[in-house]
């Protein structure tokens, strides 16, 4: 991952809370599934947050941030050993 990509991950959250509800829910079921199929099924789980978007952010966030944190972790293990 690129500095960059670490850098925006860690900071989804924000971005996702501001993110028109709509355009997201386009753009996280198109952007995680090639077929029709596993878009429709990521549509159908984002819109059990369709009450509470903000809820899916920071959800998604904390995600994201596991991503950036969990090996920056094991990382910094292994150069102890």
């Amino acid at each position: 991952m690129t500095a960059m990509e670490i850098w925006l991950l860690e900071r989804a959250e924000p971005l996702y809370k501001i993110y028109p509800w709509k355009a997201l829910l386009r753009a996280g079921s198109g952007g995680c599934a090639e077929t029709e199929y596993g878009q429709n099924l990521m549509r159908k789980m984002m819109m059990s947050y369709d009450p509470d978007p903000k809820e899916y952010a920071r959800l998604a966030g904390f995600g994201y941030r596991m991503l950036v944190i969990i090996p920056i972790r094991i990382s910094r293990m292994k150069s102890t050993d």
